[in-house]
């Protein structure tokens, strides 16, 4: 099953002691959220993600202003309408977003350990990883100290789905295993970034009926190991 994106939805941009972001439009159960979350102090440990998994947390000292940034990840089950994010009741500059992928491995969605990077540039750029799984989907996700920076001209085979607040989130799939090379977007302005890149693994394809009743002919009882479960078609 390929993976796919399925939706997005953002908050922030502003100071608040508290932030309350969405669970994206048609997350269904397990799918695999992927929280972005971006706070303009450091040092900070976040609340009301008790359910998440906390991929990294990464911070950027170069720039004037410093910032923290936040990727988590959790394989959705009845979902709440959103989640609150806390940190210590001060009031901090701060901005998410969750993006919802269908079609990842619900037993081990991360194909492999994702990458960290931080610099003070025009151009944001995430470390390359090499994943073992073909068909995975990489995700960037990236942030910057300046509000006014937009992304562009993200390096293949990446497609911006987020840009808003400082907040910027980036999928494509990598069709073969292997090294997927450093990942970047051109910012309207230079600033201090963060960037995560990952790689989320496509769940194992369905046998079909067809495909069974013929390993059945020939004396075999699951000759699929790559495959977990019989589908109809």
């Amino acid at each position: 099953m390929a993976v796919a994106f399925r939706s997005s939805s953002t908050n922030g941009g502003g100071f608040g002691t508290t932030l309350t972001v969405t669970v994206p439009a048609g997350t269904l159960d397990d799918d695999l959220m992927v929280l972005n979350f971006h706070l303009e102090v450091l040092g900070k440990t976040l609340g009301g993600l008790s359910a998440w998994t906390l991929v990294n947390q990464i911070q950027e000292s170069t720039h004037a202003q410093v910032h923290e940034q936040f990727v988590y990840v959790k394989k959705a089950a009845s979902e709440p309408a959103s989640y609150t994010i806390t940190w210590d009741a001060t009031s901090q500059w701060r901005s998410s977003a969750i993006a919802s992928y269908s079609g990842v491995d619900t037993t081990i969605p991360q194909d492999v350990a994702g990458s960290e990077a931080t610099g003070n540039s025009a151009t944001v750029t995430a470390t390359g990883i090499t994943t073992v799984t073909a068909d995975a989907m990489l995700v960037m996700c990236a942030d910057s100290i300046d509000g006014g920076a937009r992304a562009s001209a993200w390096t293949s085979p990446l497609v911006e789905e987020v840009d808003v607040n400082e907040t910027y989130l980036a999928d494509g799939i990598q069709a073969g295993a292997g090294a997927s090379g450093n990942k970047s977007a051109t910012l309207s302005a230079s600033a201090g970034w963060c960037a995560q890149l990952l790689a989320l693994r496509p769940a194992a394809a369905g046998v079909t009926v067809g495909e069974m009743m013929a390993a059945q002919q020939q004396g075999s009882r699951w000759p699929f190991p790559d495959r977990r479960a019989v589908v109809a078609y």
